[in-house]
């Protein structure tokens, strides 16, 4: 892998399409996996949507905050 370039303290981009995430999160590894790979649970914490299983598969995450019912701010 590419040496990071820091964007700020969220992640980095590790190659041009690439953002990396690295967290510390509390739970067994099982449910933080479970929610980052079903739709369901991962709309709870980041957004829904259908991803391939598959090592290397690209997937995308769609944010429309203007559509939230008690923005922030």
């Amino acid at each position: 892998m590419n040496q990071m370039k820091s964007i700020d303290t969220y992640g980095a981009l590790s190659e041009p399409a690439t953002f990396t995430i690295q967290r510390l999160l509390p739970g067994p590894i099982e449910r933080v996996w479970a929610y980052l790979t079903e739709s369901d649970l991962r709309r709870q914490w980041m957004a829904a949507g259908q991803m391939e299983m598959k090592a290397g598969s690209s997937f995308e995450l769609v944010w429309r905050n203007d559509e939230l019912t008690d923005p922030p701010g």
